[in-house]
């Protein structure tokens, strides 16, 4: 009697979780969810999608460079010898691409934002106001040892 117990809270929690994981695939990630919300016009989700794909093509560079400058912080963490100057100036690198990436998103934002009707950026400022400390950014705060996750 025991065992079937199990088995049937084991087979309903499988299920629970199935179905909670189809719902997040069919709802989409947040920046689909949110073209969805606004009810974008054919004209406006086009506009959109020309927007990100400008803004994708500047990021991008960035984004290698900051990778580059990782992987050259990591060799010199392990390097038999250590040289404080060139950790400096590496980080120094990494915070302003980080900047330069952040504003770019934050202009992109706003482009998106001009795009929108009065009642759909009602929705959008909303949105933004809602995502408590990431108030609009792309990336989630990591906990220790993860990497920050991009929405």
């Amino acid at each position: 009697m025991r065992k079937r117990i199990v088995l049937l809270s084991v087979a309903i929690l499988l299920i629970s979780v199935g179905m909670l994981t189809a719902r997040q695939k069919r709802d989409g990630d947040g920046p689909q969810r949110m073209m969805r919300m606004l009810e974008l016009t054919e004209s406006q989700e086009s506009q959109i999608l020309d927007l990100k794909l400008d803004h994708e093509k500047q990021i991008l560079p960035l984004r290698t460079e900051l990778k580059e400058l990782r992987t050259q912080m990591k060799m010199e963490l392990i390097a038999e010898k250590f040289n404080e100057n060139k950790v400096s100036k590496l980080i120094d690198q990494m915070s302003n691409l980080q900047k330069e990436i952040h504003i770019k998103r934050v202009i992109h934002q706003r482009a998106v934002r001009d795009i929108l009707t009065e009642e759909q950026r009602k929705k959008f400022d909303l949105h933004i106001l809602s995502r408590g400390d990431k108030w609009g950014g792309h990336f989630k705060h990591a906990r220790h040892g993860q990497r920050p996750m991009r929405d």
